[in-house]
């Protein structure tokens, strides 16, 4: 047990102490219980498929509705994979679907070596160009990795060094500083692993690698995709639409804008996934994110998101934005990523509870990253979390001039523990009617734990304006009257 000052004032103003005990927290980037891909291994009576085969002319000759399990090994297929309707796919463990390709004859030509007959063209990616506009080489789609990790394009020249590739599109030469001899050398050759708009299709394990825009396209309905890994895609891991998925079990990492995408979805659950490090290209116009960082949901009714670890991603976590109703987001950790840890913006009737916020935004000077944001949105109820150590706020509300009809009313912020040693709660700007009482936003029985009683931790609207203020100016306007306050 641990003793610290505990400044309880009821609602008569009494002051008494007690023994708090430890918070319990996982450390950034912890991962709770039974997240990431378990192993597997081939089903009885599954279509065999060994490495050298065509996965595609395996799943056309096997049919609709067929079980076909795809043996270890790397399949380099030269079209994205279309399943068909219900078939179930299963990728022993140590098998990779790669969107590249060996490439060796380089040659020397002064301090450089160059590779020729580059004819790859993949720019015609207009639904990310307008996020170059800060890091311009991010996209060059055309990527060359060297024993498996992905070079740092430049755009001369001039600029190569160690670790660094220059693609000469005019020319059709790719060039680096580092001698290729000894490495694997590979440039992505495919836009997409899977592209498909069937249903009821299940994808079990497999590393789905290296593409150019997409490592995953789902269109259909009804889709499971368990226990696989998708990385060092350029743009995104996974691209979602349609109803009814379970996607469970997978490590996102390392895709250079997102994780994951889910757009005009519905009843979509993403349960016990690691998504991290992604948006290493650095994508989006700074400071502010857009499409960049985790996972980012839009216009998906009813999605779950339960029990995933999303930690070091740059940009949000995991970011609802437009057009969700009915969100439950439960039991996850969200930790190190560089805007907010978890973001619902414009959207409706969403619970978040018993999640992890540790170390979001750290560094941050502005109001532009932290534990948790709500914006626009309606009906939003945050209990039983935990936030400790986030930047400039571990919990923000905003409303702003958005879309017509959207506002934050209904917010009941109640039952959490808030660690803090700097940054505010509450709202700092936008519309002063959200602190109206017609609005209905709450904070109640709340334990703060703070480095300084009388310091203005929270930030409200006050006689018409967005003022800082005490503790006990706080629950003047009937916040947290149950609540706590103890020095950390």
């Amino acid at each position: 047990m641990i003793r610290r000052n505990l400044l309880h004032l009821g609602l008569a103003g009494t002051v008494t102490s007690m023994v708090l005990p430890p918070t319990a927290l996982a450390a950034p980037g912890a991962t709770p219980s039974r997240v990431g891909p378990l192993p597997v291994t081939c089903p009885s009576g599954a279509i065999i498929v060994n490495n050298g085969s065509n996965i595609q002319t395996a799943m056309n000759a096997a049919g609709p509705g067929a079980s076909l399990c795809i043996k270890q090994g790397t399949y380099r297929p030269s079209a994205p994979l279309k399943p068909l309707s219900g078939q179930v796919l299963t990728f022993e463990s140590g098998a990779i679907v790669s969107g590249a390709q060996v490439v060796s004859n380089w040659t020397k030509q002064g301090s450089n070596w160059m590779l020729g007959g580059q004819t790859q063209d993949f720019s015609s990616a207009p639904w990310l160009e307008y996020l170059c506009t800060d890091i311009t080489a991010a996209c060059v789609y055309e990527d060359l990795f060297m024993d498996d990790k992905p070079m740092q394009h430049v755009l001369s020249l001039s600029n190569l060094g160690p670790g660094k590739t220059y693609f000469d599109k005019g020319a059709d030469r790719m060039y680096i500083a580092d001698n290729p001899v000894g490495h694997k050398m590979e440039v992505t050759r495919l836009t997409m692993g899977v592209d498909s708009s069937v249903s009821n299709v299940t994808i079990r394990g497999g590393t789905f690698e290296k593409f150019a825009w997409k490592g995953l396209k789902v269109t259909g309905n009804g889709w499971t995709i368990e226990d696989g890994e998708f990385r060092y895609v350029h743009a995104l891991g996974l691209s979602l639409s349609g109803a009814n998925h379970i996607v469970r079990r997978n490590y996102v990492h390392d895709n250079g804008a997102l994780g994951i995408g889910l757009m005009d979805g519905s009843g979509v659950v993403f349960d016990s996934n690691e998504v991290a490090f992604n948006n290493y290209l650095r994508f989006g116009h700074r400071p502010i994110p857009h499409n960049e960082g985790g996972a980012k949901i839009m216009r998906s009714p009813n999605t779950t998101v339960r029990g995933n670890n999303v930690h070091d991603n740059d940009g949000n976590g995991w970011w609802f934005d437009t057009g969700n109703k009915g969100s439950l987001v439960e039991s996850n950790t969200f930790a190190n990523n560089s805007c907010f840890g978890f973001y619902y913006e414009v959207s409706f009737d969403a619970v978040v509870r018993n999640n992890i916020f540790r170390a979001n935004s750290v560094g941050t000077t502005g109001w532009l990253g932290g534990g948790m944001r709500v914006a626009n949105s309606t009906n939003v109820e945050a209990y039983g979390n935990t936030f400790d150590l986030n930047g400039y706020g571990p919990f923000l509300a905003t409303w702003v001039d958005r879309e017509v009809g959207t506002q934050t009313t209904g917010l009941y912020f109640h039952d959490n523990t808030v660690n803090m040693v700097g940054g505010l709660v509450g709202s700092k700007e936008g519309k002063v009617q959200i602190g109206s009482p017609s609005s209905n936003n709450r904070f109640q029985h709340n334990t703060y734990r703070v480095s300084d009683l009388t310091r203005q931790w929270w930030i409200w609207p006050l006689n018409g304006k967005f003022q800082r203020m005490n503790w006990t100016t706080w629950r003047s306007l009937g916040f947290d009257t149950t609540g706590t306050i103890a020095l950390r």
